[in-house]
């Protein structure tokens, strides 16, 4: 059955729309759904203190980066100082993926500090290749990228 995640001091991976906690142990692959609400799960979502987490599935990050899949990020989102962006689970950064950060970035503009953890060595290569990772503020892991102070805007 599917028991709460733990991944940061104690708070939760949930279903970005009905808030049913998801562990992440053994998710791999395609084809995950909520056990609650049955939508597809290309993402998981949760909040700690003023940062809201985003992981990434293996997967279901695929296909073309749409208005759609923003406004999902965006909603899941809600209102946060910090937003973190796990891409540990994913093995494969498509193109498509990488128009999604950028969509993303512009959606949110100035407004939250933007951060992405995870990368291994080939997706950081990528990030780095594309420029793309002038955009966010890199980190190894969630934990590294949850504990960095807020940095003031033009630094």
């Amino acid at each position: 059955m599917h028991s709460p995640s733990h991944s940061s001091a104690g708070h939760f991976d949930a279903c970005p729309w009905c808030g049913f906690s998801v562990t992440l142990e053994g998710v791999n692959g395609t084809g995950l759904q909520c056990p609650r609400c049955g939508r597809p799960l290309w993402f998981l979502s949760k909040t700690v203190d003023d940062a809201v987490v985003i992981t990434f599935l293996t997967g279901l990050v695929s296909g073309h980066a749409t208005a759609q899949q923003v406004d999902e990020l965006l909603a899941a989102i809600g209102r946060c100082a910090r937003l973190v962006l796990d891409l540990s689970r994913l093995r494969f950064v498509p193109p498509s993926f990488l128009k999604l950060l950028v969509l993303l970035n512009h959606r949110l503009a100035s407004s939250v500090h933007l951060r992405i953890c995870g990368l291994d060595e080939q997706n950081s290569t990528m990030l780095r290749r594309t420029r793309i990772d002038r955009l966010f503020e890199v980190f190894g892991n969630q934990q590294q990228a949850l504990e960095a102070g807020v940095r003031p805007t033009g630094q």
